[in-house]
């Protein structure tokens, strides 16, 4: 396993309960990736995990800016030719997110992000006599929605869903789907 960095999360998702300006949050998301070649579909789509950790703060009523830093958890790796396997490391990264949110009652909460997300994988080709290894870097766009359940006013849960926007010379469609643990202080 790889070591953890810290700060925030792709995924520094939301609390929905009286938050006020001022007010900081931390938080720690697990998140299942998944990745598309858009030059090969026949690859099939691949599920790196990831863990974040991130702060965020509440700037004024119903917004946050939040930051997390990433790391990857598990590689994800597929038969992509006979003898042929392709493996997609997901090495580290940060972002952060402007996220809006609303409370919708008895504790649950919605919100929206829109943020950045500079990070780095590696897709490795291994063939019976030979390795690969393609490192890339990227920053992309990054927008999604997510859902909060306060357990009182410091925890709460979230699960969200985001997606990367890509640029026409990437080589991948990338979303992921994370489930966090929040406390605001």
């Amino acid at each position: 396993m790889k070591s953890w960095l810290l700060l925030p999360l792709a995924l520094v998702s939301g609390l929905a309960c009286a938050q006020n300006p001022g007010d900081v949050f931390v938080g720690v998301t697990y998140a299942q990736s998944n990745i598309k070649f858009k030059s090969q579909p026949s690859f099939g789509t691949f599920h790196p995990a990831t863990v974040s950790v991130g702060v965020g703060m509440i700037v004024i009523p119903n917004l946050a800016i939040e930051g997390y830093v990433f790391d990857g958890l598990d590689d994800a790796t597929h038969t992509i030719a006979t003898s042929t396997t392709g493996t997609i490391q997901i090495q580290n990264g940060y972002g952060f997110n402007l996220r809006p949110y609303m409370k919708l009652g008895n504790g649950w909460g919605a919100y929206a992000k829109l943020g950045r997300q500079y990070g780095a994988q590696d897709f490795v080709v291994n063939r019976p006599l030979t390795s690969t290894t393609t490192h890339t870097t990227y920053a992309h766009t990054t927008y999604g929605l997510g859902l909060t359940y306060n357990f009182n006013r410091q925890w709460s849960v979230a699960v969200e869903r985001m997606t990367s926007k890509s640029i026409p010379t990437e080589s991948t469609n990338a979303s992921t789907t994370g489930v966090g643990l929040r406390y605001m202080f």
